[in-house]
């Protein structure tokens, strides 16, 4: 929502004045196919769910906003590991309570002096008992 606690905080103090809801509006978790997974899932229609695996990754070229730690607030996880991360949160329901990653940078071209290019994690969600293993990664983003 932001890259600073500051900055987040004047958007919520800007919507309380003027009486508006503020939220973040993942789309995913609102649309019927992703709906209907929720609802598979959580009313155990597909089975234990036991793990779920999720990568994603493109080119990033130099210059680009997303390379800025500044503007960017972090690398990629803050960008489009957080799709990912919540896809996990909505589809089990839960929150996870442990989490193990790890980063590098692979293209020493410059890019990615400020964020990171790669990330991968793992997180359990296991409040309920359901022990649910997640594994996440954004891959090397030069897929070209």
């Amino acid at each position: 929502m932001a890259t600073t606690v500051a900055d987040a905080q004047a958007m919520v103090d800007a919507c309380r004045k003027a009486n508006k809801k503020l939220m973040i509006a993942y789309r995913c978790q609102y649309e019927g196919t992703n709906l209907r997974a929720i609802q598979l899932i959580r009313d155990g229609k597909l089975g234990k769910l036991e793990s779920i695996e999720s990568s994603n990754g493109f080119n990033i070229r130099a210059g680009e906003w997303r390379l800025s730690g500044k503007l960017a607030g972090g690398g990629p996880l803050m960008d489009m590991g957080i799709y990912s991360l919540n896809a996990c949160r909505y589809l089990t329901g839960e929150e996870p309570v442990e989490v193990k990653g790890y980063s590098s940078v692979i293209d020493k071209d410059g890019r990615f002096n400020e964020v990171e290019e790669n990330l991968a994690w793992t997180m359990r969600c296991n409040s309920s008992g359901t022990g649910v293993d997640f594994a996440g990664q954004n891959p090397p983003n030069d897929l070209t």
